[in-house]
């Protein structure tokens, strides 16, 4: 049976194939984590590229791999205040300010 031509797949397939065709990947479905909703791998990664002497000093605060507490965090943030405001105005760990889009 073919997808139907203003049905969901075909949707998303045309939404999937413009985002891959400007850089964008998919996730690994083991690296979402259910409970907080988030791909924890890819914000760690994020976070690294993106922010790096701010993650060094997270990881320097946390004395460990900051990437769980922070997921948390984010997650809590999210819940309380939205996705739309936790991506317009970031969070904010241990004093360090961290922007996520």
């Amino acid at each position: 049976m073919s997808a139907k031509v203003y049905g969901e797949k075909t949707f998303e397939g045309a939404v999937e194939s413009a985002l891959n065709a400007h850089g964008w990947a998919p996730g690994e479905p083991v690296n979402f984590n259910r409970e907080l909703a988030l791909d924890t791998a890819e914000l760690a990664v994020f976070l690294g590229r993106t922010q790096i002497r701010e993650w060094e000093r997270l990881r320097d605060a946390y004395g460990e791999d900051p990437a769980r507490p922070f997921a948390r965090l984010v997650a809590k943030e999210i819940d309380a205040r939205g996705a739309l405001n936790v991506l317009r105005t970031g969070v904010k760990d241990k004093g360090i300010r961290f922007r996520l889009a």
